[in-house]
């Protein structure tokens, strides 16, 4: 009897030992597949993320060329105003009437250093000795 009751225990023992390490393969399995599960949602968010910013890219895009071909179709509407002289022959027949301008006077000062520089110059001219000798 007593065999059997130490046999009977030693199962049970063996029993929640089996059990035990079951259940801490079960907690590392739903451990295992929540990261998978949270990888995968997070790779999914990022997917999504990604899409919308590529999307408001492209809005953005097409929003600038609109805006382009608007400003070009403005432009192409909108002739620039330029005028353009046209001339007759009468413009060409009458005498041209030019004005006198009034004679240029320097002021005293400036004539006198002008003929200062004029005299300088002479003197100089005149000092050259252009002679050649052996």
């Amino acid at each position: 009897m007593e065999n059997e009751r130490s046999e009977r225990n030693g199962i049970e023992a063996f029993k929640e030992r089996d059990d035990r390490e079951s259940e801490e393969e079960e907690e590392k399995m739903d451990k295992f597949f929540a990261l998978i599960r949270n990888f995968r949602e997070a790779r999914d968010r990022r997917k999504k993320e990604l899409k919308e910013l590529e999307m408001r890219k492209n809005k953005q895009q097409q929003q600038q060329q609109q805006q382009q071909t608007k400003k070009r179709k403005a432009e192409d509407e909108d002739p620039k105003s330029s005028s353009v002289p046209s001339f007759q022959f009468q413009d060409f027949i009458d005498e041209a009437e030019f004005r006198k301008l009034p004679d240029l006077q320097f002021p005293a000062s400036a004539n006198k250093e002008l003929e200062l520089a004029k005299n300088g110059e002479e003197q100089e001219e005149s000092d050259l000795n252009l002679k050649l000798s052996l």
